[in-house]
Parts: structure tokens; C-alpha cells; sequence
């Protein structure tokens, strides 16, 4: 049975969010010992949480607390630590943050895929498959084109470079299970105390005013999107885990909040990425790849 710790968080960011983080994070028997951990938030731009567009460096802290004895990277995608507050947990809590857009050659490493969804290799920092134990902190929000942006969507951004994220990214749905099978996240937490109903990138808030986590980032992804008002069949790369992983949604012990009791409807007037948003993508890539 895998289980999902739901927990109704109508807070503030700042202290309060970070007691809410915390009792959550003991609720599910979070700690992790003597560990090389690698913390990945969802920081895609510099905008504050309120935006609903990044993770809260509060959460962060709170999973911070739970570390005993470890070696903590913090890394991203992009250098948006200033902004967002999370350059000062590097002195206070003696952790190293990392901008994978700026590794050198020698960090980013190759990693064969056992059973290709789209690409048969893919790179990623040299953190990232170091690590011992990956904690995704995500964000509780929708993607043009990956439909949802959680805990396993966050991943994508241990891909090094935007150069290799711009060729791996229009076939997102498909190349995500790339990225899962060279590096699987052990641990997710989702900060939706407010989330996005648009592109991730784009602001659009809603007051969610939950937090989730769990052991099994899967089972937290198809929680998560239940409680955004999408049917996760509806999310085509959580249909093709699912698959994958053999993973049967009826073995998910929900603890907590019951996820009727705080799902937020989806406004399916904005909808997911159209056929054009698609091929303007392709061309994208294709052209990157030419060049």
C-alpha cells in the first residue's frame, strides 16, 4: 500500500508554512541519516511562491530540519536562489547550492536508458546521480504541455544546460520516462498552499491551501492532480507510469484530508498545450539539433 500524506495548510508563507511542513513531514516518518541528499525545488523562474509558481523555501527548511549528518546539495535547474530566498540556507544550514545550467562538461554525465521512451540516453548532473537519496520539493501546478508540473515533472530539471533541456523538452509526455528510469526520486513533497491553473511559467494562483508528501512520488503525482480536478488518466506521462511501474492507483491509502474535502476545480477553459504548441516545439528541437 503506498501512502500519501494530504494536509490542509490555509497558511501563510513563512513561519507558518514551515510548522505545517514540518508536521506533515513527521506525520510521514520523514528522515533521512548519513546521506549524500540532493534537494531538487521547483525554482523554473525567480518569482516568489505567492506566484504559484515556485516552491517555498520554507517547505525547504522544513525538510532541511529532518536531515541528520548529511551531505545536502540544493540544486536547480536555473540560478534562481537569490530571489526566491534560498541562498541563505547555504551558511545556515552548511549546504551547497548548484545551478545545473553552469556545470562545466566534466559534471554532466550520460546515462543509458534501459527502455527508451524517446531518447536512449540522457544527461544529467553530475550531482543528481551521485546522490544517495532525492527529495523532489515541487509545486502544485499545470504545464502547457505536460499537463501537470509535480513531483516527478520536477525531475526534469536535473537535465543539465538549457541546451539539452531545449532538445529533451517538446517531447516532454514521452521523455520524461527517460529521465525516470536514470534517476527516480526517493521522497516528494508538494507545496500547494497556492498553485498555478496555467503554464507553470505564466502566473495565475489559486489558494489550494494543502500540502502533500509521500514515500512513493507516483502515488503523490496522481493525489496531487485528483486534487487539482483532473482525473489523472486525463495526464498522459502518469497513464504511461502507471503502465510502466505497474502501478495500481486502488493501492494509495490517502492520510489525512480526504481529497474530496479540498480538490479545487479545473478550469478547462485554459485546457493543456494545443497541436500547434506541439509542433511549434518540434521545430524548436529539431533546429537546435541542425545547428
Amino acid at each position: 500500500m503506498s501512502k500519501v500524506y494530504l494536509a490542509k495548510a490555509d497558511v501563510d508563507y513563512g513561519e507558518q508554512s514551515y510548522e505545517a511542513a514540518k508536521k506533515l513531514l513527521t506525520k510521514a516518518n520523514f528522515k533521512v541519516k548519513n546521506k549524500k541528499v540532493l534537494i531538487k525545488p521547483n525554482l523554473v523562474t525567480d518569482d516568489s511562491s505567492s506566484s504559484g509558481i515556485t516552491a517555498d523555501v520554507s517547505i525547504c527548511k522544513a525538510i532541511l530540519d529532518k536531515l541528520d549528518n548529511c551531505e545536502v546539495t540544493i540544486g536547480n535547474d536555473f540560478d534562481n536562489f537569490e530571489n526566491t530566498n534560498y541562498s541563505n540556507l547555504e551558511k545556515e544550514y552548511n549546504c551547497k547550492l548548484v545551478a545545473f545550467d553552469k556545470l562545466a562538461e566534466k559534471d554532466i554525465i550520460f546515462k543509458q536508458v534501459k527502455t527508451p521512451f524517446e531518447f536512449d540516453k540522457i544527461p544529467m548532473a553530475r550531482q543528481v546521480v551521485e546522490a544517495d537519496y532525492i527529495i523532489s520539493l515541487a509545486k502544485l501546478k499545470c504545464h502547457a504541455l505536460c499537463q501537470v508540473t509535480l513531483s516527478l515533472k520536477n525531475m526534469f530539471g536535473c537535465v543539465p544546460t538549457r541546451a539539452h533541456r531545449i532538445r529533451i523538452h517538446p517531447s516532454i509526455r514521452y521523455s520524461l520516462m527517460d529521465i525516470l528510469q536514470v534517476r527516480y526520486p526517493d521522497f516528494g513533497i508538494i507545496d500547494g498552499i497556492i498553485g498555478n491553473q496555467v503554464e507553470e511559467v505564466s502566473s495565475h494562483p489559486i489558494n489550494s491551501s494543502i500540502l502533500l508528501a509521500s514515500h512513493d512520488p507516483l502515488a503523490l503525482d496522481i493525489i496531487g492532480t485528483r486534487c487539482m480536478g483532473i482525473n489523472e488518466d486525463e495526464i498522459e506521462f502518469l497513464k504511461r507510469a502507471k503502465k510502466f511501474y505497474n502501478f495500481n492507483p486502488k493501492k494509495i491509502e490517502v492520510i489525512g484530508e480526504k481529497v474530496e474535502n479540498v480538490a479545487k476545480p479545473f478550469n478547462r477553459e485554459y485546457g493543456f498545450a494545443t497541436k500547434a504548441r506541439y509542433a511549434v516545439e518540434k521545430l524548436r528541437s529539431k533546429i537546435l539539433n541542425i545547428v
